[in-house]
């Protein structure tokens, strides 16, 4: 039974308690786990696994096979990569022994008797285990695992990794070459890739999305051509959030392909292994949620080969696909129903990686980077020298005044129509009314922000929420991440990162901090100085955020005239010139000063670029959302309450990230190149709020999102909408008997979902409950679909749900059997 898990390509690591006498069945449980494997791939790697086993086994003259086995029952899809790949008799001990070293074996029988997987080798080899890996397994934490993975190039990383990249790095286009290559201003023919203009995809050519993937191919490995070594692509982050860089660096090219298969493009995988283990990055979830790196990843050169392929395979489809053929010469038109869709949805998702692998970059320790070659300069003005330790407003950051804006209506929502690519959270409609609000004339400074450090910020509970404060312990943060001190403690004297430098620290340019620190500084400033409103100091909403906007490239702007989104015709090189410039599409590879380009009509700075900004929203679907058939959990698993929105993009933000209509989200805890500004207003923020649990997991109706229209009172499950969904998901036919029409015909019924509730019941009903206590608990009963279904075959039913239209609705008691209780909570 525990072979089973062979047959999942997502299974990473399994720790099994066995006797070595079950090892005896490792041959036939494993061929019998591949029987019930529903791919032949993964069939055929569980059966070359067993077999590659007793064959290594032999070759190295071991005649206890089931010791062997037994030491290597924690399987895990590495470990099966790993021994398949290294079939010569001089690697397979020391890989056995990398690969095993991160686990332990339990005999039953004995559970306290636990033994390291180092000893259980010396059992069976009859020798010291004198590996590294295996004998400090047991004193190593998670974070160190992700050693096992080093010294796997064969000598080549020296000479491969290390220093500036030769031409062989690039798979694609070489960055001095590439299309997006321009002149740096101020030096002696230096030249930089940066981003091309957001695809017109209203007269699409080959000619034009070969550009556009050239550009952001090479962006990516221009990049990633400032890791030094092998150690950065394997080193987990510091926070143990995110995979290590050699995923991502695997997962762009692994998206093109699997996209490009659901689309239809291509009917065949490239390396359908690495399709598998690259296919699922990892949301940040909980700040304490660390495991996710344990696992012997492919070596930098099997996925350098591997995005050779893939490379080629994109150019092929570019060059060949007849989708792409253009009888009249005027170009294809590719909307959301078009195949070639999931190709610019490639584009994009790598232009997400580009930004978010690049704060990877910069939370990782600077010996392991180093600045590529064709890479955009950071700002001028990170060349200033002699900075102030302690900085004075006025002299070393401006003054911050608070401006008033008019309130308005705005509506938010790209058109269907409009010929960009964009994700599905972009589409759709809601108006919001925007009271009037004062709102900060800069973005929160390192010079301000140092303020609350010096002030004891960082310590003082009362700053803080809940989750917050936790965080804050949890990392024992004393000061934004990015932030290196430079004195002794409690100097207050600190140096600044960069995504490959350190540079002094820059007191005009703005605050990288998480939601949580952002909102602790909001409520800080309140007790300090006041808020100028009866409302205490808070930050900016996604609808405030776009009245403030430029009124040239606003949405209202955009939505009559293409050009308005300047992403769609200003490449990075051009973007920060002009009456509207701004340090956005790359135009500069690291934040400016604030105030260095000139305002909105609001008279707000850095209102787009520079920096992302946090809102006080809840990443959230607009009126009308629909998922896209080619990737439709892009945002639906994020509609939980728990991500906030960010808008207005920062340095890095290329392509649709860049557009006005960019819609995106991280958790608040989570890092990004992202700061605030200060909001203060009489009303209500005209936010959108969900509440955990509401979109998340819905796989039954996930197709059918509805969001909260009234924005003020925002509480998405009190709607005629979401009310009408749960109806039609619960009671499908009311029936003909009782003479009541179906809710089939119900407005925003989700009918892929049918009996869905009384399917759940009915699985608990065929486990016997008169075996139980004859009573059954209903949590988030909604409706009652499944409660009526328990009711007929327990005697007793509680079900509650916190949902008050919901009992509106069946506001009564029902007795089957004994009784059935429904109860508002």
């Amino acid at each position: 039974t525990p072979f089973s898990c062979l047959s999942s390509p997502r299974t990473k690591s399994i720790t099994m308690i066995v006797s070595h006498s079950a090892a005896k069945m490792w041959s036939a449980a494993a061929s019998a786990a591949t029987k019930r494997s529903k791919s032949a791939v993964n069939a055929s790697s569980s059966r070359a696994y067993a077999t590659s086993l007793q064959s290594a086994c032999r070759r190295e003259g071991r005649k206890n096979i089931e010791k062997l086995a037994a030491s290597a029952f924690p399987i895990s899809t590495n470990w099966r990569y790993q021994l398949l790949n290294n079939t010569n008799k001089s690697s397979f001990s020391a890989t056995t022994i990398r690969a095993a070293s991160t686990f332990s074996v339990t005999p039953i029988g004995n559970p306290k008797r636990r033994k390291s997987t180092a000893a259980v080798l010396e059992d069976i080899y009859d020798e010291e285990i004198t590996d590294a890996a295996a004998l400090t397994m047991d004193a190593k934490s998670h974070k160190e695992d992700w050693m096992v993975n080093l010294g796997r190039e064969n000598g080549r990383v020296n000479d491969w990794l290390t220093g500036p990249r030769g031409d062989d790095w690039y798979t694609g286009v070489k960055p001095s070459a590439c299309p997006g290559v321009s002149p740096v201003e101020g030096t002696d023919g230096a030249t930089a890739i940066r981003s091309l203009p957001l695809p017109n995809l209203s007269a699409v050519t080959r000619e034009s999305a070969r550009e556009y993937f050239d550009n952001s191919w090479t962006l990516f490995e221009t990049l990633f051509a400032g890791l030094k070594g092998e150690e950065p692509f394997y080193r987990p982050p510091v926070h143990g959030l995110r995979h290590p860089q050699i995923f991502y660096y695997g997962h762009t090219p692994c998206l093109y392909i699997n996209k490009l298969r659901v689309a239809g493009v291509l009917d065949k995988p490239v390396n359908a292994y690495f399709e598998s283990i690259f296919e699922v990055g990892v949301d940040e979830m909980l700040w304490d949620d660390m495991h996710k790196n344990d696992m012997v990843w492919p070596t930098v050169a099997e996925v350098h080969e591997y995005r050779k392929e893939v490379y080629a395979t994109v150019v092929d489809a570019i060059e060949n696909h007849p989708s792409f053929d253009d009888k009249y010469g005027e170009g294809v038109v590719v909307n959301q129903d078009h195949p070639m869709w999931a190709l610019f949805m490639g584009f994009e998702h790598e232009r997400i990686h580009l930004e978010t692998s690049s704060v990877l970059f910069r939370e990782t320790p600077l010996h392991l980077v180093q600045t590529p070659a064709n890479w955009p300069p950071i700002h001028p003005s990170a060349a200033r020298q002699n900075r102030p330790s302690r900085p004075v407003v006025g002299v070393d950051y401006p003054p911050n005044r608070m401006i008033p804006v008019k309130g308005n209506d705005i509506d938010l929502g790209k058109p269907a129509d409009f010929p960009s690519y964009g994700w599905d959270n972009e589409y759709g409609e809601r108006n919001v009314n925007v009271p009037d609000f004062l709102a900060s004339e800069n973005m929160i400074t390192n010079g301000e922000f140092w303020n609350f450090v010096a002030d004891g910020g960082y310590r003082n509970k009362e700053y803080w929420c809940e989750d917050g404060w936790d965080w804050r312990k949890h990392r024992n943060m004393k000061w934004p991440f990015f932030w290196e001190q430079s004195g002794p403690q409690g100097s207050h004297e600190y140096n600044l990162r960069t995504i490959f430098q350190v540079v002094p620290m820059q007191w005009d340019w703005p605050v990288d901090v998480n939601y949580y620190e952002a909102q602790a500084f909001c409520r800080w400033k309140t007790q300090k100085d006041g808020s100028p409103t009866s409302q205490p100091y808070r930050i900016l909403t996604e609808a405030e955020h776009h009245l403030m906007r430029p009124k040239e490239h606003d949405l209202e702007a955009s939505r009559k005239d293409v050009s308005a989104d300047k992403v769609m015709v200003t490449p990075g090189s051009e973007f920060a010139k002009g009456a509207t410039g701004a340090n956005l599409n790359l135009a500069f590879s690291s934040q400016n000063p604030v105030g260095s380009f000139p305002p909105s009509t609001s008279g707000h700075f850095d209102v787009t670029g520079n920096a992302w900004e946090w809102t006080e929203d809840h990443f959230n679907p607009l009126k009308g959302f629909e998922v896209h058939h080619v990737y439709d959990d892009f945002s639906t698993p994020c509609f939980d309450g728990k991500h906030s929105m960010i808008v207005g993009g920062s340095f890095i933000s290329t392509g649709d990230e860049a557009s006005v209509y960019a819609r995106f989200h991280f958790r608040p805890h989570f890092l990004q190149h992202s700061g605030f500004r200060l909001v203060a207003s009489d009303a209500k923020a005209p936010a959108t709020h969900l509440y955990p649990g509401n979109f998340s997991g819905q796989a039954a109706a996930r197709d059918v999102v509805v969001a909260d229209d009234t924005n003020d009172d925002s509480n998405v499950y009190e709607s005629e909408e979401l009310l009408g969904m749960y109806l039609g998901l619960h009671f499908p036919s009311s029936g003909s008997d009782e003479g009541i029409s179906s809710i089939l015909n119900h407005k925003n019924s989700p009918l892929h979902g049918l009996s869905f509730p009384q399917r759940v019941a009915q699985l608990l009903n065929d486990l016997q409950p008169q075996r139980t206590n004859n009573r059954a608990l209903d949590i988030g009963c909604a409706v009652g679909g499944s409660s009526f279904e328990l009711a007929k075959h327990f005697d007793h039913v509680e079900a509650f749900d916190f949902r008050y239209e919901f009992f509106v609705f069946w506001s009564f008691s029902l007795h089957f059997k004994e009784s059935c209780f429904l109860s508002a909570n």
